[in-house]
C-alpha cells in the first residue's frame, strides 16, 4: 500500500443491529493507523441506520472531511440511502 492509498475494509453480508459494532470496530481502528479509508459495501447485502450510524460517527472522528471517508461499490438501493440521508455530502460515494 503507497502512502496516499486509503486502508480498504471490505465488507459482506448485512449490515444491521447486530453487526454494527464489528463495522465500528473496524472501521474505526482503520482511522487510528490510516489518515483516509475506503469502505467496499461491494458484497454487502443490507446497510440499515445502524450502518449509517458508523459512517457519521467515522466521519465526525476525521472532523467531517469528506475525503478521509470513502464508500465504494455500494448497491444502488444503499447509494439511494446515502444520498437521501445526505451522507453523500460527508463522504464520497464512489462505483
Amino acid at each position: 500500500m503507497r502512502e496516499r492509498d486509503p486502508y480498504l475494509l471490505r465488507v459482506f453480508g448485512e449490515v444491521d443491529v447486530s453487526t454494527a459494532a464489528e463495522l465500528r470496530l473496524a472501521v474505526f481502528e482503520a482511522l487510528e493507523t490510516a489518515p483516509r479509508i475506503e469502505i467496499d459495501l461491494g458484497g454487502t447485502s443490507f446497510f440499515d441506520s445502524s450502518g449509517l450510524t458508523v459512517l457519521v460517527g467515522a466521519s465526525r472522528l476525521r472532523g467531517f472531511d469528506r475525503d478521509a471517508i470513502r464508500v465504494s461499490n455500494a448497491s444502488r438501493s444503499i447509494r439511494k440511502v446515502l444520498s437521501i440521508t445526505g451522507l453523500d455530502h460527508i463522504v464520497a460515494v464512489t462505483d
